[in-house]
C-alpha cells in the first residue's frame, strides 16, 4: 500500500517536509484492512498538522435523508431552501456593519428523543458541509471560562465551514435577571459571539419559555417538536426496521404494538 504524508494549510494539501512526532495531535484518521477502508473517522485541528493519507475519497453527501424527518412536509421544503440558499452564499447580505448578518441560526425545542439533533445532522447534509457537535457541558458553566472554549468551537466552525450544533444550549440563552449575575454574563458573552457569527449554527433545548428576550432577532429558525404520538412512533419504527439486518423479523403486529408505547426515537432505535 501507499501512503503519503500530506499537511493541511488553508484549504490545500501539500506534501509535509517531515513525519508527524508521535505526541503530534493527528486530525484526520483513516481505518481500513487490507485493499478496502472499512471506516473513516473524520476529526479537526485548529492549526496547521501532518497526516497520513490513504485512499482519500471525496464525501458522498446524502441530502434526501430529509425525508426520514417525522415533521410536517412543508417544514422539510423551508429547511431545504434556506439552507441551500446559505450554503452556496446566495441572498445573503451585510449588516449596516461589515460581517454582521451573514449566519444562520436555528433553534429547535423540545423533549428528548424526538429529532432534534436528527435535523441538524440531515441540514449538514443537504449544506453539504461537515457537521461539528458539541454539548453545553464541554463548554463549562462559569462566565469567566466560557468564553475560550466557546472561541475556539466557533473558529473551528468557521475554519471548516461546517454545521456547528451546539446541544443543551439552555444555559446560553437564558433570560437575564437580578438573581443570577453568573447566567446573566454568560447570555451576555454568547448574544455577542453571535452577532459576528457567519456560518451555520443550531442550538437546541427544552426550555423555550426561558429564552431571553434578545435571541428572538438573532435566531433566524425555531422549529418545536412535540412528544411523538403513535404515526410518529410508527413511521420512525418502520424507519429503523428497514435498515436492521434481515435477522431482524418484526411482524406487522409487532410494529403496531410498539407504535403505541410512550416511547421516543433513541428508544424506538435501541
Amino acid at each position: 500500500m501507499h501512503m503519503c504524508l500530506y499537511e493541511y494549510k488553508g484549504h490545500a494539501l501539500c506534501r509535509a517536509p517531515e513525519k508527524p512526532k508521535s505526541d503530534s495531535r493527528i486530525f484526520m484518521y483513516l481505518g481500513f484492512d487490507d485493499d478496502e477502508i472499512k471506516e473513516m473517522k473524520f476529526s479537526v485541528g485548529l492549526h496547521p498538522r501532518a497526516f497520513s493519507v490513504l485512499r482519500l475519497k471525496e464525501v458522498r453527501w446524502k441530502p434526501e435523508i430529509i425525508e426520514s424527518l417525522s415533521i410536517p412536509p412543508v417544514n422539510k421544503d423551508f429547511l431545504r431552501s434556506v439552507v441551500q440558499a446559505n450554503a452556496t452564499k446566495q441572498d445573503k447580505f451585510d449588516d449596516i456593519v461589515q460581517d454582521k448578518g451573514k449566519s444562520l441560526i436555528g433553534l429547535f425545542t423540545g423533549p428528548p428523543g424526538v429529532g432534534k439533533t436528527l435535523t441538524a445532522k440531515v441540514m449538514a447534509e443537504v449544506a453539504e458541509r461537515p457537521l461539528y457537535m458539541l454539548s453545553s457541558s464541554e463548554l463549562g458553566d462559569n462566565a469567566t471560562t466560557v468564553q475560550n472554549p466557546l472561541d475556539s468551537a466557533l473558529d473551528l466552525g468557521s475554519r471548516w465551514n461546517a454545521v456547528v450544533l451546539l446541544d443543551e444550549a439552555g444555559v446560553f440563552l437564558a433570560k437575564r435577571d437580578n438573581q443570577n449575575l453568573n447566567c446573566n454574563a454568560i447570555t451576555s458573552v454568547f448574544l455577542r459571539k453571535l452577532e459576528y457569527y457567519q456560518e451555520i449554527l443550531l442550538l437546541t433545548t427544552n426550555r423555550l419559555a426561558s429564552i431571553d428576550e434578545a435571541f428572538k432577532s438573532r435566531i433566524h429558525i425555531v422549529l418545536e417538536y412535540p412528544n411523538l404520538d403513535t404515526a410518529a412512533r410508527r413511521e420512525i419504527g418502520n424507519t429503523f426496521f428497514n435498515r436492521a439486518p434481515e435477522t431482524v423479523d418484526i411482524n406487522h403486529g409487532e410494529r403496531v404494538r410498539l407504535s403505541k408505547l410512550r416511547l421516543n426515537g433513541r428508544q424506538l432505535k435501541t
